[in-house]
């Protein structure tokens, strides 16, 4: 069977131009393929950045942490219904919160390579 989902035999009797339209329909459904692995991506390293920050949030707060893990998927939690005031000011302090822990780990990664490089 051809990557393209067709046949040697089938792919014999095609002339150029058809085999030319069942390449670039191929190529548009790797490239759609790509597209959702990437959005899939996306969505899976979201929901990892909650649950690292209410896990550390939850370490370094104690019980007076404000951060919670969402109680359901966030396709689902936004057809539903608008974000209150509170919720909205909870995701600013959870973004400005993963800036920040992105920031350090940027800085404690170029002291490392400065002390490799032996610079002070």
């Amino acid at each position: 069977m051809y990557k393209a989902g067709i046949s040697y035999e089938e792919f014999g009797k095609l002339n150029m131009n058809k085999i030319r339209i069942i390449a670039n329909a191929h190529a548009e459904k790797v490239r759609e393929e790509f597209k959702m692995g990437d959005v899939m991506a996306f969505i899976q390293g979201r929901y990892m950045v909650d649950a690292l920050l209410c896990t550390v949030g939850n370490m370094l707060g104690g019980k007076n942490s404000k951060y919670k893990y969402p109680e359901q998927a966030y396709s689902l939690a936004n057809e539903e219904k608008e974000l209150t005031e509170d919720e909205i000011q909870n995701q600013r302090e959870q973004f400005i919160a993963m800036l920040q822990t992105m920031q350090s780990n940027f800085n404690l990664t170029k002291e490392e390579e400065n002390r490799q490089n032996g610079k002070c």
